[in-house]
């Protein structure tokens, strides 16, 4: 009597954590709780690199006149690692909200920093 016992008490919790596993997963992954129409497909890195590179350079453009330095700004750009291109797109975009005022002013002074110093 022991012996049937103890047989079927091993199979028991396999079965029960591996359809528990199975309801998880199914269940509470990260798009059974995104709100309907409201999922986010997250861009691949190079796309984020490429938008952030070219916000960088429409700031650049706008407040640099001479065209010989914008070509040297906008190669040493290209030399940026990811991390650096993502610091300058914030301020790039910070730069674009407030054209003229104290913040755009430091935040165009720190982007010519990192420009300069990488």
């Amino acid at each position: 009597m022991a012996r049937r016992l103890t047989r079927h008490i091993l199979p028991m919790p396999t079965r029960l954590i591996g359809r528990l596993l199975v309801i998880w997963i199914g269940c509470f992954s990260a798009t059974a709780f995104a709100a309907p129409g409201r999922t986010s497909v997250v861009p691949s890195p190079r796309s984020t690199r490429e938008v952030g590179l070219a916000r960088i350079v429409s700031v650049v453009k706008d407040r640099v006149p001479d065209r010989e330095l914008l070509e040297k700004a906008q190669a040493k750009l290209l030399s940026l690692s990811d991390r650096q291109v993502r610091i300058a797109a914030a301020l790039a975009e910070r730069i674009a909200e407030e054209s003229h005022g104290a913040v755009a002013e430091t935040a165009f002074l720190l982007l010519t920093v990192l420009i300069i110093f990488s």
